[in-house]
């Protein structure tokens, strides 16, 4: 496995995280 493939992927979950809490907060 890729090292910055893994760090892509775990920094597109927090995207979503991030976009799912300012949904409920601002929601």
């Amino acid at each position: 496995m890729n090292s910055k493939f893994l760090l892509c992927v775990l920094a597109v979950i927090m995207c979503s995280v991030v976009q799912e809490a300012s949904a409920q907060y601002y929601g």
